[in-house]
């Protein structure tokens, strides 16, 4: 599953549902004494009606003589049940309990085989999530999406992912419908008005990974990849699927090339859906995305929109060999599936289409993921689970954490090592479960013993270790580790074993050095006194660093003759780093900032700029707007000057990437008139003729204009949203909404997303547009809790765990009132607490940060004299 982690969209292209039963306090395993071999599951889905019906027959193996056994079963009637073996017809009785049906058998039944047959029917879900409908175009659909634990609210299953089993599915639809599952229709009739697909049975997958799209659907065939191969979507989208089609082909190849063996199921479909939680989800066979993603219209799509497309395709077909041909035993290795198919999804995305810089793009990820890791908050990317209504919790974690440790590892270990290791996990594991014991032993195999127990002190243990570089003269230096803290926090010691990456200079030469720093300190000996030491060389490490003052300085001044834009990149983030830590100062960060504004490479910038956002928080009060707004001008202009206010013909991607965000800095917080015009100018261009501005900045300057507009230009974007086809379309205008900053049509827009004809996945779009500016931090903060309720009504039952996000900030005002709201048993689900003690983490070390720097940085945007 791919997930695009925001933390006030916990929906659209957000955060994936993994799981809606109301919340346990924890999850009671099924145990192995009873369990499934096999599973035929027979439908009839109409999705212009309300409900559905369908009967299970389930192969069960009893392994350990027993009388009663559990499976899932939720919010469903049960028609009938019959339990039989070997013997005949073995009177059972059965009792539904919460997502759980027991089943009683009149006597204890000996070990052997049985099958379970249950009639069943029941309303199709209204979350997005289970088996549910949804309507598009005045037309109905069925859909589903299972992971973590929503297969049993679709039908009767043993629903955990040790369960691994083939599956076949009969699906009764409207003749006018069709229907789509993982595997190739085996046959297909038409009777009665309705039509019956038989699907070939699967090869084992666990529930989760099992999945059904029902309507009036179109496809487009999807050639090149060496199976059968579609695109499916809603009526009439099918002209957006080219890019799609396009890109699959060399990745799927890429990924066999780096496996060595062929993608391992008979066809791959990719199911376009208008309402869906997550990115995209790995069902082999018949991936899903939302539409908004996947389908695009070529003569609009942004480098941006076309970057992103490639990245979840390569990580979804990733997950074909991570999580489908090998799954893990349980939701605690879910780092198995879900590093590792980031890790590769992004090597094989670089390598097919470098012009992306998906290279770059990983260091971002890791320095987002690397600041709670210094907090007290911070998870292990392995971690017991014992109830899946809090997976989501740590879920970055797993991804851009998991993937950049194995980053840090393949460098060091030695890519053709790595990659013997992978394969041999792969070869030991195919179409069973894995732990990370499965890991452990294939990479040891090839590695000579060397790798696991490094790699598993960044797994298994919480936050990150610091390494501080200490000259000690004569071309010696001493590496020391300890945990990394935000200032003011104490941590538990750790100590991991970290490949040290160092650069250096070396007689006007830049020189490297790895070393295994597996104690809290070792001496190590550069050959001659450096005339510079940057302590993360490649960027690929997973630790922050330390080194003396003037080297420090001497890096960010002059970084961009010694050193790559992805070291350059990660500097800026261990510079804030540093700061947070209380080891330099705030108007030694915003010196550097200025410095790196300029850089000619223009993800630097972009990482300049999320440094920035970061410190706006902290530092930035109403009377100080205006030195803040020219200090912007002076760092950020030069880049503008340089890249151009519109898309140049050969310039780089990444600059096509980074422009909007800078328009969008200078001319909000930076209040630059020229760009503010410029916006003002492009956008009513774009409201006149779409086709007379570039596409990548379309959005960008819809947001500035917006953000002065009036009423008029409200219901203008409003109409244009109620009436767009495309999906990225449609996102365009309602991401537009949540810009205006009047106060009446900020209203409006918060209104809108309940009053208009927003998709439940569309909820939170307005509400994070509103929350971009700190003044509407407040206000989308009161909307939460407004309609607390009514977001409950939509929302999978975890969702609701993330609600305490909307108090993130700088407000000691804010957390107070998140913390009397979510104190009360309304307001508390499964994963509140969690939720909550990370924002109180937050806006803690943002207060502190305040109260340590706020007059360093003010005496820099205000020097005395000025």
């Amino acid at each position: 599953m791919h997930r695009i982690l925001d933390p006030l969209v916990l929906a659209g292209v957000a955060l994936a549902a993994l799981g809606s039963a109301a919340a346990r306090a924890d999850d009671s395993r099924l145990g192995r004494a009873v369990v499934p071999t096999f599973q035929a599951v027979e439908l009839e889905v109409d999705a212009r009606r309300s409900d559905y019906r369908g009967q299970v027959e389930i192969a069960i193996e009893v392994k350990e003589g027993t009388d009663r056994f559990r499976l899932h079963a939720r919010e469903m009637t049960l028609t009938s049940l019959r339990l039989w073996g070997e013997g005949g017809n073995v009177p059972a009785e059965h009792e539904e309990r919460e997502d759980e049906v027991w089943v009683t058998a009149a006597a204890a039944l000996s070990p052997g085989n049985y099958t379970l047959t249950i009639g069943f029917e029941g309303p199709f879900n209204t979350k997005a999530v289970a088996l549910y409908r949804m309507e598009q175009d005045g037309l109905a659909y069925a859909f589903t999406q299972f992971e973590a634990k929503d297969a049993r609210g679709a039908f009767p299953c043993f629903d955990e992912p040790g369960f691994k089993i083939p599956w076949q599915l009969t699906v009764r639809v409207p003749q006018s419908h069709v229907a789509v599952s993982n595997t190739p229709v085996e046959r297909d009739t038409l009777a009665g008005g309705w039509r019956s697909f038989v699907f070939r049975k699967t090869k084992p997958l666990p529930s989760y990974l099992v999945a059904l799209a029902t309507g009036p659907l179109d496809t487009v065939d999807m050639p090149g990849l060496g199976v059968p191969g579609r695109i499916v979507t809603t009526k009439g989208q099918s002209g957006l699927t080219g890019l799609a089609a396009e890109m699959a082909p060399p990745l799927l190849g890429a990924l066999e090339a780096y496996f060595g063996r062929p993608y391992p199921f008979e066809k791959l479909d990719f199911i376009a859906i208008p309402e869906y939680w997550p990115g995209a989800m790995e069902h082999p066979g018949a991936i899903t995305y939302a539409a908004e993603l996947l389908l695009l219209d070529p003569g609009t799509a942004t480098i941006g929109q076309r970057r992103l497309l490639a990245k979840v395709i390569a990580h979804e077909l990733a997950h074909q060999w991570f999580g489908d041909l090998v799954t893990m035993q349980w939701w605690d290795d879910l780092w198995l599936n879900e590093s590792f198919a980031d890790w590769m999804g992004d090597r094989v995305t670089h390598e097919t289409f470098p012009r992306f810089r998906i290279d770059l793009e990983i260091v971002d990820d890791v320095q987002r993921v690397m600041v709670g890791d210094a907090r007290s908050t911070a998870g292990a990317i392995r971690r017991p689970v014992t109830s899946t209504d809090t997976l989501l919790q740590d879920v970055g974690v797993q991804y851009a954490k998991g993937k950049a440790v194995l980053n840090m590892f393949e460098a060091w270990i030695g890519p053709a090592v790595f990659r013997r290791g992978v394969l041999a996990y792969l070869d030991e594991t195919a179409w069973g479960n894995a732990t990370s014991e499965s890991l452990w032993r294939a990479l040891d195999e090839t590695s000579n013993g060397r790798i696991s127990r490094p790699l598993d002190t960044f797994i298994s243990q919480p936050g990150l270790p610091l390494v501080t570089v200490e000259p000690l003269g004569g071309g010696r230096a001493r590496l020391s580790q300890k945990r990394f803290a935000s200032k003011g926090v104490a941590l538990a010691p750790q100590t991991w074993s970290i490949p040290v990456a160092l650069a250096y200079g070396a007689g006007g030469d830049r020189a490297s050095r790895v070393v295994l720093l597996e104690g809290e300190s070792t001496i190590v000996d550069l050959g001659s006194e450096p005339e510079w030491i940057h302590a993360n060389a490649g960027a690929r490490g997973y630790y922050r660093w330390s080194v003396p003052a003037t080297t420090l300085s001497t890096l960010a001044t002059q970084g961009a003759g010694v050193l790559s834009p992805a070291e350059r990149m990660e500097l800026l983030g261990n510079l804030s780093a540093l700061l947070g830590a209380g080891q330099i100062h705030g108007g030694d960060v915003l010196a550097a900032l200025k410095v790196m504004g300029g850089d000619p490479e223009p993800m630097v910038v972009g990482a300049v700029l999320d440094r920035l956002d970061a410190l706006e928080d902290a530092f930035v009060p109403d009377d100080l707007q205006g030195a803040w707004a020219a200090y912007l001008r002076r760092s950020l202009r030069p880049a503008l000057e340089h890249m151009g206010t519109r898309p140049r013909d050969g310039e780089s991607e990444t600059a096509t990437l980074v422009r909007p965000r800078l328009l969008v800095w200078l001319g909000d917080d930076g209040a630059d008139p020229e760009v503010r015009r410029f916006a003002d100018e492009q956008a009513a261009a774009h409201l006149e003729d779409p086709s007379s501005v570039p596409p990548s900045i379309v959005s960008a300057c819809l947001r500035l204009s917006s953000m002065r507009a009036g009423a008029g230009r409200f219901d203008l974007l409003q109409k244009r949203f109620e009436s767009a086809k495309a999906p990225t379309e449609r996102g365009l205008y309602l991401r537009s909404l949540g810009a205006f900053r009047e106060p009446a049509l900020v209203d409006r827009a918060l209104d809108y997303a309940f009053s208009g004809p927003l998709r439940a996945n569309e909820l939170f779009v307005i509400p994070r547009g509103v929350g971009e500016a700190p003044p509407g931090r407040e206000r989308a903060w009161r909307w939460m809790r407004e309609n607390y309720s009514r977001l409950g009504e939509r929302l999978p039952a975890e969702f609701m765990g993330f609600m305490p996000l909307f108090a993130t900030g700088c407000s000691a005002e804010r957390l107070q009132a998140a913390r009397e709201f979510f104190s009360l048993p309304a307001h508390r689900v499964q994963g509140t607490e969690q939720a909550l003690g990370r924002v109180a983490a937050q806006v803690d070390d943002c207060l502190s940060l305040r109260a340590r720097e706020g007059e360093t940085v003010r005496r820099f945007l205000e020097p005395p004299g000025s």
